[in-house]
């Protein structure tokens, strides 16, 4: 449970392995997911652990297409860096639109935004300034 005011974070992330269990201190199951955020300038690895039956049937129902490079649309809590990597808990999880640039644009069209042409104009690399002096 998401607690008022906890800081929490949603985005689409990429598997980097297959998810695999381990047991926590007390016992129960968990399941830890590599994950890689992908940006323009770059990727970030990311570790996320989810416990509990929601994830046991997220694992149970979507274990073939659990592989390296599924696109999964999270929400973590409880942020924080450990060995020099961001690790989360996940709250809530679910398997990526197949293509992401139409899940961009209902995005978009939900929050009030006209979209119309090639989306991929919206992720491009800066470029340097022409008029600019070394």
């Amino acid at each position: 449970m998401i607690k008022p005011g906890e800081l929490r974070a949603h985005g689409i992330l990429f598997l980097r392995a297959r998810p695999y269990f381990a047991r926590t201190s007390g016992g129960e199951q968990q399941v830890i997911l590599r994950l890689l955020e992908r940006r323009a300038t770059g990727t970030t690895n990311l570790t996320a652990i989810w416990t509990g039956p929601a994830a046991d049937s997220f694992v149970a129902q979507h274990g073939d297409t659990l592989k390296p490079g599924c696109a999964l649309e999270l929400t973590l809590t409880r942020m924080r860096v450990h060995d020099n990597e961001l690790h989360g808990v996940i709250y809530a999880a679910s398997l990526a639109p197949a293509r992401w640039e139409a899940h961009v644009a209902n995005a978009l069209r939900r929050r009030g935004h006209a979209v119309a042409g090639d989306l991929s104009k919206i992720y491009h690399r800066p470029q340097p300034c022409k008029n600019s002096t070394p």
